[in-house]
């Protein structure tokens, strides 16, 4: 598989387009937060502006995640657009400070990432693509029932008749002390 680095030079003036399939051991992933069974389609444009790279383009493909409920595993169709813009490390643009006719004019919104000596690392930002994506709580369903407190089972796969387990709350042993003082002073003297 080819790497995902270029260098800048190697980008033609009209462009570059590639199109080809990604593993989480591509980018650096170990399959902690998510995993994956088939590689993710990547397709990114790549245009030489300058001393600067734009990348734009799309990661497309099915991620399973483990539901924080039930702990099962879901898939989800994910497609990532992403708009990016590569430019020189601070130490290398003071050197081409005076280089600034050609820089790129964008928005707030494109991300910016450094590369050092003219090399784009298009893994280190298709890896951070990737990681913001994920949901912070993945779930299932937005119904989940998640496990049973006590024996531990699915709830969704099957109802396990155990007790519900309610929190108790911090002032129910303040209603237990009111309720029996009140049961006492209610009492009629013999």
């Amino acid at each position: 598989m080819p790497s995902l680095n270029l260098q800048l030079k190697d980008i033609p003036d009209e462009g570059l387009d590639l199109t080809r399939g990604i593993a989480l051991s591509d980018l650096g992933l170990r399959g902690e937060e998510f995993t994956i069974q088939a590689p993710l389609d990547l397709t990114v444009q790549l245009l030489r502006v300058g001393k600067q790279a734009r990348a734009q383009g799309s990661i497309y493909g099915s991620v399973f995640y483990e539901c924080v409920r039930c702990l099962g595993k879901f898939e989800h169709r994910s497609n990532i657009a992403f708009t990016v813009l590569f430019q020189e490390s601070e130490q290398d643009s003071q050197q081409h400070s005076n280089d600034t006719s050609q820089e790129v004019k964008e928005t707030v919104q494109i991300e910016r990432f450094s590369m050092v000596n003219g090399q784009l690392e298009l893994g280190d930002m298709l890896r951070e693509q990737l990681i913001l994506m994920a949901p912070m709580n993945p779930l299932c369903t937005p119904d989940c029932l998640g496990l049973c407190q006590v024996c531990r089972s699915n709830r969704n796969v099957k109802k396990c008749g155990c007790q519900e387990m309610g929190m108790a709350s911090p002032f129910s042993t303040l209603r237990q002390l009111i309720n029996t003082h009140d049961s006492t002073i209610n009492k009629p003297s013999l």
